[in-house]
């Protein structure tokens, strides 16, 4: 297994891992201090920056993983509560979700999985060129 993979199955670890305890002890944290946007409190980007520093403790590359990090760890928040979002929920931004298959697909994750997706067929693609030019 290549360190990429390795790379992002420890991202999904941690981001399944980090969405319970921002749900169980990080709620503080959350609700408190100025908003940037008007929707972030100033631990999203502390979050942020952990994300982006997990992402890069194996390798470089792994930069790519953070979209699906933020994305994961968002989905296992709303597990963690039992409660998925709804229209109007902070993460319908920066536009409005839609319905699919009767779940809510909110728009702040549409953004995300398009980011990863474009993150992840750069990798991808880079791969195909390289073992291309090698012939």
């Amino acid at each position: 297994m290549d360190k990429f993979k390795i790379n992002m199955v420890f991202a999904f670890i941690f981001s399944i891992i980090y969405g319970f305890l921002e749900y169980s002890w990080l709620q503080y944290a959350i609700s408190t201090g100025p908003r940037v946007l008007f929707i972030f409190s100033q631990y999203h980007f502390w979050m942020l920056g952990i994300f982006v520093w997990v992402s890069m403790a194996y390798l470089m590359r792994g930069v790519l993983n953070v979209p699906m990090m933020l994305l994961i760890e968002d989905v296992f928040y709303s597990v963690a509560r039992w409660e998925w979002a709804s229209p109007g929920a902070w993460v319908d931004w920066p536009f409005q979700g839609f319905y699919f298959i009767g779940v809510y697909i909110p728009g702040g994750y549409i953004v995300l999985i398009i980011l990863a997706m474009v993150a992840y067929g750069h990798k991808w693609l880079i791969k195909k060129i390289k073992l291309y030019l090698r012939g």
